[in-house]
């Protein structure tokens, strides 16, 4: 028997609206999907992680009061990028820990960094540069194949 796949975005949003903040299921599906659906079934499944993720982003400050923890375009397009780094070492059998830290170990114009502090600029070289990591670990893997056979 599966377990549902939505028990978890009903029980976090059980929890958003008992905490005083009147959101709805079609208002919050309409809002991840920019208003393509206001149906969870239309979601994919990465829309209904992201929906999860921002529903679980809502908490309780110490007043009591209800805070929703805000990005920036800039940090939200820096938030993006960082992901694209990490979805090209999870591609090759890599883990997202492995992305950061090659991040920070290899570094961008000479500067090494946390990966949570670099620029826009210096995201767009790691992307650039993990794409190559990408590129090279296939060629390695085809030439073992090759070799092999």
């Amino acid at each position: 028997m599966s377990k549902n796949k939505y028990a978890r975005f009903f029980a976090l949003l059980k929890q958003v609206n008992a905490n005083g903040l009147p959101l709805t299921k079609e208002q919050a599906i309409s809002d991840i999907t920019k208003g393509r659906t206001k149906s969870l079934s239309d979601l994919n499944h990465w829309e209904l992680q992201q929906l999860e993720r921002d529903l679980s982003s809502m908490t309780v400050s110490n007043s009591g009061k209800l805070s929703v923890p805000a990005m920036s375009v800039e940090e939200r397009k820096r938030d993006k990028m960082r992901k694209a780094i990490i979805s090209q070492f999870l591609s090759i059998g890599r883990t997202a820990k492995d992305a950061a830290r090659w991040a920070e170990s290899y570094g961008v114009f000479g500067v090494k960094k946390k990966f949570n502090d670099y620029d826009e600029q210096e995201l767009w070289q790691l992307i650039r540069n993990a794409e190559n990591v990408k590129t090279d670990a296939i060629k390695a893997v085809a030439k073992k194949l090759k070799d092999g056979i």
